[in-house]
């Protein structure tokens, strides 16, 4: 299932994950950029997905797994090049 909802949810929530990643400095706590009202668009993104979801479960869970999936990927390859760089680092100052 590739719906226009299933990609708009996909962006926003990439752009949240990346805002909690990299948080500005005025962005203390996570409620505060991603809470339930702050984000209107998000929110009426969820609730579009909820009524998918209640008529097609299955091709939205497997939509949002592969998304997870892809997003763990994301963070071993991150973990792994940080790895990389801080053992090139111990090496080149010893």
């Amino acid at each position: 299932m590739d719906t226009l909802t299933d990609r708009q949810f996909v962006v926003r929530a990439d752009q949240k994950i990346e805002n909690c990643v990299n948080p500005a400095p005025d962005m203390v706590t996570l409620d505060r950029f991603c809470g339930a009202g702050v984000d209107v668009e998000l929110d009426q993104l969820i609730s579009a997905l909820a009524h998918i979801n209640r008529q097609k479960p299955k091709p939205l869970v497997d939509t949002m797994m592969l998304w997870r999936r892809a997003k763990g990927e994301e963070v071993v390859k991150a973990k792994e090049f940080r790895n990389v760089g801080l053992t090139g680092l111990i090496v080149r100052q010893r």
